[in-house]
């Protein structure tokens, strides 16, 4: 790994050769925990409870002073921060209005649980989270969970990290990722993080951390989860509307999910969900974009001079004509000019018949 060496380092070569042969040593990823079992009995819940004052209330059942058996440890990179909790002895979180409106946090906890089953929380699906489950918490809502006990493995995560790669952000709330390969791959990859993070410098651990936002948006945009699916066909007025805004804006080269989202009055995410069909929102209007293409080229007329590929371009939003030419080649199988000049022979070998019907009759 290479050294960085300061200006002043070189005033003489026998201090550079000596620099460059000292070891390098990384810096460790930033890390903090502890294991209440090594306070005083007496005092292991209370020091539990202390710690996840900015969490929500946690209690127990029995005397607060009997002896608490829990341990934490948390990793943390420039994006997400990974979490093992264990608790050998029942307890119970509730995380209310209260704490939710104090400390304004717009992230998710993907939880695996290793081992324990619930035996009593808030959501509304009825499901108690078991050994081999995935949960997904939205941390800006309450939660309320009551365990015999626990082993956790936990990625909280941005918000805005997974809104591009997630349909149906907002209904994942307390959704449980059903079996199958990319869940089991989750949890694969969550297990062997949270193994590896002690030994990886800073670096190496937000390397990692890139690799699990892209599994996490991979595992959880292609789950199937009751209560989403059934919701779609809802949604077909908005779609509409959605649809609309495209085609009256193709033009703007600035046409984003934000835009939309703002001018037909839903959220990004909601806008990323009604969307799923085609991919995402983007993905709608690259194809709208190439239709509108298309079809200005086949209304290209002989007489005067007929637009050309840049100008067709810059008229369906494209911001350069490179960028139009590959993609549309890749939707329609042939370059825009090789589209146009086809579409101008023919027009002039048939003049009185357009090579398209007019829609207006």
């Amino acid at each position: 790994m290479k050294r960085t060496i300061r200006a002043e380092d070189w005033s003489d070569t026998d201090n550079v050769i000596q620099l460059l042969e000292q070891p390098y040593t990384p810096v460790p990823v930033m890390t903090n925990g502890f294991d209440t079992r090594t306070f005083a009995a007496q005092d292991q819940f209370a020091v539990w409870r202390e710690a996840g004052t900015n969490i929500g209330i946690i209690d127990r059942p029995g005397a607060e002073v009997a002896p608490f058996r829990a341990a934490v440890r948390n990793y943390y990179t420039s994006t997400l921060a990974y979490s093992r909790h264990r608790a050998f002895d029942p307890s119970s979180l509730d995380r209310g209005d209260r704490h939710t409106a104090a400390v304004e946090v717009e992230a998710f906890a993907i939880q695996y649980r290793v081992s324990g089953t619930e035996t009593a929380n808030g959501f509304a699906t009825g499901r108690y989270f078991t050994g081999g489950d995935i949960r997904i918490v939205d941390l800006s809502h309450p939660l309320f969970s009551v365990n015999p006990t626990y082993d956790n493995i936990a990625v909280i995560v941005r918000k805005q990290d997974l809104v591009d790669r997630v349909p149906a952000l907002d209904r994942l709330h307390g959704a449980t990722l059903p079996a199958g390969g990319m869940t089991a791959l989750l949890r694969a990859h969550m297990v062997s993080a949270i193994d590896g993070l002690p030994a990886l410098s800073q670096r190496e651990a937000d390397k990692l951390s890139d690799v699990t936002v892209e599994m996490l948006g991979a595992a959880l945009s292609s789950a199937t989860i009751p209560g989403i699916m059934e919701a779609e066909e809802l949604d077909a007025p908005l779609l509409k509307a959605v649809r609309l805004c495209i085609e009256q804006h193709l033009h703007r080269p600035a046409l984003s999910p934000d835009f939309i989202a703002h001018a037909v009055g839903v959220s990004r995410a909601k806008l990323f969900r009604v969307c799923r069909p085609f991919g995402r929102p983007m993905e709608l209007v690259r194809h709208k974009r190439l239709q509108r293409a298309m079809a200005l080229i086949r209304a290209a007329r002989t007489g005067g001079r007929p637009a050309t590929v840049t100008e067709i371009a810059y008229m369906v939003g494209f911001e350069n004509r490179e960028t139009f030419s590959r993609a549309f080649k890749a939707e329609f199988g042939l370059s825009a000019r090789d589209a146009l000049q086809l579409h101008l022979a023919q027009a002039r070998t048939h003049p009185t018949h357009p090579a398209h019907p007019d829609p207006t009759g």
